[in-house]
């Protein structure tokens, strides 16, 4: 587990860097464009933990994708994306 995760790690924040480098200047946020950054590279680094995580614990390919959305479906409604 953490090796994989070290191995991912940079990866995981070149490609926010790269993400965020396009999208804040020509979008023109306000904000400090690092904590943006490392905003984004921790919820890609939760994300991937957890993805790696359930795969661990799972005994095949097919439960870990049924077990997969029981999972990350119930963050996105609690999280309050779809309140208005």
């Amino acid at each position: 587990f953490m090796a994989k995760m070290v191995v991912e790690l940079p990866l995981l924040f070149v490609t926010s860097a790269e993400i965020w480098l396009f999208g804040y200047f020509f979008c023109e946020f306000n904000g400090n464009f690092i904590v943006i950054v490392l905003g984004s590279f921790l919820i890609a680094s939760v994300a991937a933990s957890t993805a790696l995580i359930i795969g661990s614990a799972v005994p095949n390919v097919k439960k870990g994708m049924e077990l997969t959305p029981l999972c990350f479906v119930p963050q996105l409604l609690f999280a309050g994306f779809f309140v208005k």
